[in-house]
């Protein structure tokens, strides 16, 4: 047995029996008990490379695409967060310890771990968001219009459970990457808005600079081989399962119907 492989069979261990242990600080670590609305975007090549893992699966990981997916919801789930439900468990709480335990993957190597500034004065909430996606890396220039897509559907679903009185929410946007089929990329990206409503007018409340949290993780082919034989007793995610797992839908009960922006120096 290799010493990665080792490590990954002792990472699935403690990633499936819970117990107190002392995690990697990352750059998401602020441990506020607030919303944590998410969403993915998945790039064409990962969709099409991805292949049965878009369907249903059915007993291990059988390529590398499932194995990121099963491996990463395997984080969310020993994290107990649940973008589903931002109300209760889908807060920024769990999401940290999420990607704490995301950060402790020994078969994926951290590429990127920084925090950006972003400068924003425009009020046009299309503007905002442009904003926020040009702050991304790793995307290429064609895939930012299906991002920013991917994105506005997250703002819809944060609004939706926004209140009259003010609340910090913590927008998170992942993305699944293929790299020419060699690896495999997990992507984060996050920043917080205060948000309200008033008149059923959702709204973000922003600074005119602000800071965006964002880290890559890479897993190429070779490690995933290497290490495949320690997912053998874990149950594959699909690309499909992966999606629904991972995105926040709008509340139900939202009256909310239009994205307003409003800029604060406070």
């Amino acid at each position: 047995m290799t010493n990665k492989l080792q490590k990954t069979q002792d990472w699935l261990d403690f990633i499936n029996h819970p117990k107190p242990s002392l995690l990697k600080a990352n750059v998401f670590d602020h441990h506020l008990e607030i919303e944590n609305p998410n969403n993915v975007f998945v790039t064409p090549e990962y969709l099409k490379a991805s292949g049965s893992s878009i369907k249903n699966s059915n007993g291990a990981p059988k390529n590398m695409y499932d194995g990121l997916q099963t491996a990463v919801n395997l984080c969310r789930v020993n994290a107990e967060y649940n973008p589903l439900d931002i109300k209760n468990n889908g807060d920024e709480k769990h999401f940290i310890k999420f990607t704490e335990n995301i950060a402790r993957m020994p078969f994926v190597t951290l590429l990127k771990s920084e925090v950006t500034e972003i400068e924003q004065s425009s009020k046009n909430a299309d503007q905002l968001i442009d904003s926020f996606v040009n702050g991304f890396k790793g995307l290429s220039k064609k895939d930012k219009k299906a991002m920013i897509n991917s994105v506005k559907n997250l703002v819809k679903a944060a609004l939706s459970y926004s209140k009259k009185q003010e609340t910090i929410s913590n927008f998170s946007q992942n993305m699944l990457k293929d790299n020419d089929g060699k690896s495999v990329s997990f992507h984060l990206y996050n920043s917080k808005f205060t948000i309200y409503v008033t008149e059923k007018k959702g709204t973000i409340k922003f600074h005119a600079k602000y800071a965006l949290s964002q880290a890559e993780y890479n897993m190429s082919l070779n490690t995933w081989k290497e290490v495949e034989p320690a997912f053998k007793k874990q149950l594959a995610v699909s690309t499909e399962e992966f999606l629904k797992l991972m995105t926040t839908p709008k509340d139900a009960e939202s009256e909310v119907s239009v994205a307003c922006l409003e800029e604060t120096n406070v």
